[in-house]
Order: structure tokens, then C-alpha cells, then sequence
């Protein structure tokens, strides 16, 4: 007899874990936002400069596919800042680079 033993080797994790792209980067101020958060999740996007100040938040509504968004800093000085988009359960944080 033939014993078959199957492993999962993480490709449900893969399916589960939240993906974030965000170009171009560095940009002239406005930035691209492409993401997939599991079914169900109401994830907050945050925008914080390096002092840790938040600068804006907004909610997300995620569907079965994956969101595009728009995120517009033209207003605010030249530099590096924090994008977070944090659910329940995960967190992903993403340096933005906004420049001339």
C-alpha cells in the first residue's frame, strides 16, 4: 500500500494575505492605490508624515476584486510620508515619496 501525505504549503496564507501597490512612487502628488483585503474587511486608509502626525483618513469598502483608489497630496509639502491601511486583523504600512 501507498501512503500519499499532502502539505499545505502556504498557499492559502497566500490567498488570505492583504496586498497594497501604490505608484508611482515617488510621484508629483498623486498616487495610484491598488489593494485586495479579504471578503468582509472594512479597511481605514491613514496618511501620517515622519513626526507620526495623521494627516487624513478614510474608509474603504472592499468587494469580491481588488480596489483602485486615487489618493491626492498635491497640497501638502514635498516629502516622505506613511500610508496605512489597517483592518481588524492586518496592517500595511507603505513610504510615499511626494516630489516635484
Amino acid at each position: 500500500t501507498a501512503i500519499l501525505e499532502l502539505i499545505n504549503v502556504g498557499l492559502k496564507e497566500l490567498e488570505t494575505e492583504p496586498t497594497v501597490t501604490v505608484y508611482p512612487n515617488p510621484s508629483n502628488g498623486v498616487f495610484e492605490i491598488e489593494l485586495w483585503f479579504p471578503n468582509g474587511s472594512t479597511p481605514h486608509m491613514r496618511l501620517f508624515d515622519l513626526t507620526g502626525r495623521q494627516l487624513l483618513t478614510k474608509e474603504i469598502s472592499i468587494g469580491s476584486s481588488n480596489v483602485k483608489a486615487q489618493l491626492d497630496i498635491a497640497g501638502l509639502k514635498d516629502g516622505v510620508y506613511i500610508l496605512e491601511i489597517q483592518d481588524g486583523k492586518y496592517r500595511v504600512q507603505k513610504r510615499i515619496l511626494k516630489a516635484r
